[in-house]
């Protein structure tokens, strides 16, 4: 249903990564028009009384982490007494599931189908024109356990170290970001006890079948400056821009380095002088993990197990792309996504 533009509020002035202005019925034009229920689980049996639709669940998914909503009791409870909830995941007040249903339907979606989604809404914005002269950015945010006190931890957790002095019981979350448009282009999950260059090659794999469209660069901080991401990087023809960590060499600053250092060998003159004119376009990242906690609110996921919380970040991420796709649409034509789709099929 095409819905009227007068009730599309969306501000001009709204960034790509702009979570406040992507109301729930915009929100649902996107799903619906991306066509996401190809990836979603199917339904095993044939027999019995027709059940909800895979799509209708995956909404109120989404609608339990854009709304806060910590357990499957509560959201039952909230499409229960909200209209505009049982609309947008489009549920009847006299037939709206039980919790055990969005649990089996939430135990269905593998990380791997979250992933399948998070990459194929990418191949469709690399493939519309968003990540047009656009770099790359890495980066981690730190994500803290889900316990009551420290006799509760999570037990797949870790301790990581964000700082020298600064210390957390939790997760890695580390994306790769476009430097211009700030969208997620991979994401990949760790306890904080891994260190962020392990994790960061399982980015390189993901972006090695992802289309780049072009892009030369790759900013990153020191957490990646080993030999094994310099050469990942060169590997998918990007320059690596990463930050130099000299906690285990007696030289300082990446100037005084020889030239016969791996890095300076690895960069050459050119990349040395880009590796200076643009590593600021790592902030890109930057802004995007305060979109992403601001989603959360925060920095705690209300999940607990290595699985549950990669795939509560997955759906984040996930939530954030469809953001992204309907302001892109409208910052770019100036018109709502929904009439975008239908100018395509009368053409």
């Amino acid at each position: 249903m095409i819905r009227n533009p007068i009730h599309q509020e969306v501000t001009k002035i709204a960034t790509i990564r702009s979570t406040t202005t992507v109301s729930l019925p915009l929100l649902k034009d996107c799903v619906l028009n991306l066509k996401l229920n190809r990836w979603l689980p199917q339904r095993k049996s044939r027999f019995g009384r027709t059940g909800f639709t895979k799509i209708s669940l995956f909404l109120a998914l989404l609608l339990k982490i854009r709304e806060h909503i910590q357990y499957d009791t509560a959201l039952v409870r909230k499409l229960e007494e909200n209209s505009t909830y049982r609309h947008f995941c489009g549920f009847q007040k006299d037939n709206i599931p039980s919790h055990d249903t969005f649990s089996r339907f939430n135990r269905k979606l593998t990380p791997r189908r979250l992933q399948t989604i998070v990459r194929k809404i990418d191949e469709y914005l690399a493939r519309e024109g968003a990540f047009l002269k656009d770099e790359l950015s890495l980066d981690a945010t730190d994500i803290l356990s889900n316990g009551r006190n420290i006799h509760n931890l999570d037990p797949e957790a870790g301790f990581g170290h964000k700082s020298d002095k600064e210390r957390f019981h939790g997760y890695w979350a580390q994306f790769v970001t476009g430097s211009s448009s700030e969208m997620i282009r991979a994401v990949q999950v760790s306890p904080a006890s891994v260190h962020q260059s392990m994790t960061a090659q399982l980015l390189f794999d993901d972006l090695e079948s992802r289309n780049l469209c072009n892009a030369t660069l790759l900013t990153s901080d020191s957490a990646c400056d080993d030999k094994k991401s310099y050469h990942r990087c060169v590997q998918l023809q990007l320059i690596p821009l990463i930050d130099y960590n000299p906690k285990k060499s007696k030289i300082k600053q990446f100037l005084n380095l020889p030239s016969s250092n791996w890095r300076k060998r690895c960069l050459g003159a050119e990349g040395i002088r880009l590796r200076h004119k643009y590593y600021y376009q790592r902030m890109s990242v930057e802004r995007y993990n305060s979109s992403f906690k601001e989603i959360l609110q925060g920095r705690i996921v209300p999940v607990r197990g290595l699985k549950k919380v990669t795939k509560y970040v997955l759906l984040t991420c996930i939530l954030s792309q469809l953001y992204g796709v309907w302001n892109w649409y409208h910052q770019v034509y100036s018109r709502p996504f929904v009439q975008m789709n239908l100018l395509s099929y009368l053409n």
